[in-house]
């Protein structure tokens, strides 16, 4: 061999040597387990929890508390509308679980959940596995196994909520309450948590409630009758939606009246009673606009049993406000003009007059949102006021002397209610029974 070749094979062999010196070794991850305990079912664990008792705390070290539930993960925080909470699920029944710590648990994972450290117990009505550490409680043993959701009923909600908290479920044939036709699934702007009802073609209702901080939270609600998946909730024995994703609402179809809930379509008579409003609660009217311009308040629907003997109508009050001033609308869906449309309602004070608080006003340019970049044309009518008793009557009304005859295209009504609390102008006032006929 010739001397050029062997220092050649020996340099060769010494860059070898150095190469495999520096190479790492790593060090091989620790593998995460939790002791083997006997299993017991989502069921199982509920029954620990009771009225009288109230939470149980499953204790280390204690050999009656050495136990595991198996459950699948069907919502996780992803979309934010749950935060260090997520649900799982098994045969027999669903749970919320409260995480120490955000992240590492997702939906389809299957995980082994030692339930030392944890504790079973209720808030506000709904089962919960408190204090899950998911270093020290959780062990995943599969991922990608999706639940399929169970297709119910709002009936079957409501008349089973014990049996179905927690649970994923589907309904079909259901539809979002519609307000002004601007509504969102939560206020996302002020990160506020709302509550939209969700209807069914039987009368049947129930509440999906949105954080503020979900990524969907400034999303329109959909307009359309169709599908939803959802996690069932509890609140005070009240059911309620929590929503996993927009993908999984698809409300396309025609609503139960059979109508597509768009907003911006114009109505050619209004006969509007307010039946169906909720005694204390923002009045929510199919394509009705209920707009705060000042202050904290909505018209609120009301049980009258004085000046209308007994049915539900809408008021606005400034009564036991903090607010400096109020100013609150209630405005019509568009109406298409015709040239003998005429407008009547009526009203009525509640409690003691103190100012005159409301007023009827016509817009044409109005778009469905905002209150003060429209024209508004203050409407001649009889009111409610100051030494009135009962119903008073608004009289008619007719369009076409407010607008014109040769007026051609949409309007809208509007009702204002303005009290300046701080200087005790707080009236009460309500109203029903708005028509426009032809």
């Amino acid at each position: 061999m010739t001397k050029s070749i062997l220092k050649l094979t020996l340099l060769t062999l010494l860059i070898s040597f150095m190469v495999i010196g520096c190479q790492k070794k790593w060090d091989t991850p620790p593998v995460k387990t939790i002791p083997e305990t006997s299993i017991i079912t989502i069921e199982q664990l509920k029954a620990f929890y009771s009225d009288t008792a109230g939470a149980h705390r499953f204790v280390v070290g204690t050999s009656s508390d050495e136990l595991s539930v198996y459950a699948t993960v069907t919502m996780d925080e992803t979309s934010g509308n749950v935060y260090k909470n997520v649900f799982v699920q098994d045969e027999t029944g669903g749970l919320q679980l409260r995480l120490l710590s955000s992240g590492s648990l997702y939906q389809g994972d299957l995980v082994r959940i030692y339930l030392p450290g944890t504790s079973i117990s209720t808030y506000q009505g709904m089962f919960q596995l408190d204090s899950v550490d998911t270093d020290r409680n959780v062990i995943k043993q599969e991922t990608g196994q999706d639940i399929n959701p169970e297709v119910v009923s709002i009936k079957m909600i409501n008349d089973s909520l014990k049996k179905y908290e927690g649970r994923l479920i589907q309904l079909s044939g259901a539809e979002f309450q519609l307000c002004s036709g601007t509504d969102t699934y939560a206020d996302k702007v002020n990160q506020q948590s709302v509550d939209r009802a969700i209807l069914d073609c039987f009368g049947n209702n129930i509440i999906a409630r949105t954080s503020g901080y979900a990524d969907f939270a400034g999303d329109l609600i959909p307009t359309g009758n169709g599908s939803l998946v959802a996690v069932v909730g509890n609140y005070r024995d009240t059911p309620q939606l929590i929503l996993r994703s927009v993908e999984e609402v698809l409300f396309g179809g025609l609503r139960c009246n059979g109508g597509t809930g768009d907003c911006t379509e114009p109505k050619t008579t209004i006969s509007q009673q307010f039946d169906n409003v909720v005694d204390g609660e923002s009045v929510c009217q199919e394509c009705w606009s209920n707009i705060a311009v000042k202050g904290g308040r909505y018209w609120e629907g009301t049980y009258d049993d004085f000046a209308w003997s007994g049915t539900n109508v809408i008021e606005a009050s400034g009564y036991n406000s903090t607010d400096a001033e109020l100013e609150i609308w209630m405005i019509t869906p568009p109406v298409v003009f015709g040239s003998n449309d005429k407008l009547t309602f009526e009203s009525a004070l509640a409690y003691t007059w103190e100012h005159n608080a409301i007023s009827a006003w016509i817009s044409t340019d109005f778009n469905g949102s905002s209150v003060t970049g429209a024209n508004w044309t203050q409407i001649n009518a009889s009111m409610a006021g100051q030494g009135s008793s009962g119903v008073v009557g608004s009289g008619n009304i007719y369009i076409q002397d407010e607008l014109g005859a040769n007026y051609s295209g949409n309007y809208y009504i509007g009702f204002k209610y303005e009290a300046s609390p701080l200087a005790n102008q707080t009236t009460t006032y309500r109203i029903d029974n708005i028509q426009i006929t032809k």
